[in-house]
C-alpha cells in the first residue's frame, strides 16, 4: 500500500472530522457563546461599571442560564466517529463503494480472484488520489439570520480597544461577588497627596496645580474619593511592573487607597473614559552634607566655639560631635550639638558652641567630627 496515499487519505478523514465536530455542536453552542461574548462586551465597554447591580447580577444570570441550556442541548447531540467521516469525505466527493474502507481492506477469502481485487483496489486509490478535502457547511447561518456571529466579536473587539488597560480590571469587577453601585466620573472627586517618611519631618505634599510630585524613597501615596458607593481599584505602574491597590471605605460616600513607593512610578484610577493620573517622581535619601567651617577653638570660659555648614534635601534632625582619643581612636563619645531649628535643611557658616570642662576626656588631645 503506499504510504503517501495512506497519509493523504489519514488527512482527509480527519480534517472531516473537525467539520463534523463543528457542525454538530456550533449551532447548539452558539446561543451560550453569543451570551458570554456580549456580557464581557459590556463589562469591555465599562457598562456594567456604569450602571451597577442589580442589573449586572440579571445579566449574569441570564448568560449562566443560556449558557446552561446550551451545554444540555450539547450533551444531547451523538459525538460524530471517525466513520462518519470517511462517509463525509465521500459523500462530498461523490466517491462509491466506499473506497477510504477499500485501501485498509483485505479480501475475506483466501481463493478469491486477485485480479478482480487488484483492480478495485486500484479503481478506490485511483478515486482518493482525486480526492479534495471538505469544506464546512454552513450550519451556523441556518440558527443565525442577523449575522450576530460576525457583529458580536466585531464589538468585543471594539470595546477592547476603548477599555484597554483596564480590560481585566472591569471583567474581574464584573465576576466579583458582591454589590456593587454604579459610578460615574463626573460625580467622584478625587484628593491625592504625599506623606513622606517621618524621619524626614516633612509635610505631606499635595497635588494642586500639577499631577506630578517630587517624593523621598518610603513615601506614602495617599488618594481620597468621595461622591460614590463603590471604589474602583488604584492602579500603580512602575516600569513593566503594575500594580492594583485596593480603596478602603471611609465612609457611604468615601474612599481611601494608599501605597509604599520606593521608585518612581505612574498611579492612576480610570472611571468610565475618565482617567485620573499622578507621576510620582521618587528620589533617594541622599547622606546629609556636614563639615566644619573653620578649625573649632577654645572661646571664653574654655567653651569650645565652631562654625559649620549643612546640607540635605529633606532636613537634619539632631547633630552631633563626635570625638576620640589621639591614642584610641575607636574609643568614641558623641556629644549633641543645637542646631537652629527642627528640621534644618541648609545653613551656611553656623555657630555653635560646647562646654567640655566637665568632659571625661578635658586637657586631653581629641579628634572631632560632626555626624
Amino acid at each position: 500500500m503506499d504510504q503517501k496515499l495512506t497519509g493523504r487519505a489519514k488527512s482527509l478523514v480527519r480534517r472531516a472530522h473537525r467539520h463534523l465536530w463543528f457542525e454538530t455542536y456550533a449551532p447548539v453552542l452558539a446561543i451560550g457563546i453569543l451570551a458570554i461574548v456580549l456580557f464581557f462586551t459590556c463589562a469591555a465597554f465599562g457598562i456594567w461599571q456604569r450602571i451597577g447591580d442589580p442589573w449586572r447580577y440579571i445579566a449574569l444570570l441570564a448568560t449562566l442560564v443560556v449558557l446552561a441550556k446550551s451545554l444540555l442541548g450539547a450533551q444531547r447531540q451523538k459525538p460524530p466517529n471517525l466513520s462518519a467521516a470517511k462517509r463525509r469525505v465521500e459523500l462530498d466527493n461523490a466517491l462509491h463503494h466506499r473506497p477510504l474502507d477499500t485501501i485498509i481492506d483485505k479480501p475475506a477469502f483466501s481463493n478469491h480472484d486477485g485480479a478482480v481485487w487488484t483492480t478495485h483496489l486500484s479503481k478506490s486509490q485511483k478515486c482518493l488520489e482525486n480526492a479534495t478535502p471538505t469544506k464546512l457547511r454552513p450550519t451556523l447561518g441556518e440558527v443565525d439570520k442577523y449575522y450576530l456571529r460576525f457583529v458580536a466579536p466585531a464589538l468585543l473587539v471594539l470595546a477592547m480597544m476603548v477599555g484597554a488597560g483596564d480590560n481585566y480590571e472591569r471583567l474581574r469587577s464584573a465576576l466579583t461577588p458582591g454589590w456593587i453601585y454604579g459610578i460615574s466620573a463626573k460625580d467622584t472627586n478625587f484628593e491625592a497627596w504625599i506623606d513622606p517618611p517621618e524621619y524626614t519631618l516633612r509635610p505631606p505634599s499635595y497635588f494642586k496645580n500639577s499631577n506630578r510630585v517630587n517624593a523621598p524613597e518610603g513615601s506614602r501615596f495617599v488618594v481620597r474619593m468621595t461622591g460614590i458607593k463603590t471604589a474602583p481599584r488604584l492602579l500603580i505602574k512602575d516600569g513593566l511592573k503594575t500594580k492594583r491597590v485596593k480603596a478602603k471605605r471611609l465612609g457611604p460616600k468615601s474612599f481611601e487607597a494608599s501605597v509604599i513607593v520606593n521608585k518612581t512610578a505612574q498611579a492612576s484610577i480610570r472611571i468610565g473614559q475618565m482617567t485620573k493620573t499622578w507621576h510620582l517622581d521618587v528620589g533617594k535619601d541622599a547622606p546629609p552634607f556636614i563639615q566644619f567651617d573653620e578649625k573649632p577653638k577654645a572661646g571664653k570660659r574654655d567653651k569650645l566655639i565652631f562654625t559649620y555648614n549643612l546640607n540635605d534635601d529633606f532636613g537634619v534632625r539632631e547633630l552631633f560631635l563626635s570625638v576620640a582619643l589621639e591614642t584610641d581612636p575607636d574609643n568614641t563619645d558623641e556629644i549633641q550639638v543645637d542646631l537652629p531649628g527642627t528640621n534644618v535643611r541648609k545653613t551656611s557658616k553656623e555657630k555653635a558652641s560646647l562646654d567640655l570642662t566637665k568632659h571625661k576626656w578635658a586637657g586631653k588631645k581629641v579628634v572631632g567630627r560632626l555626624l
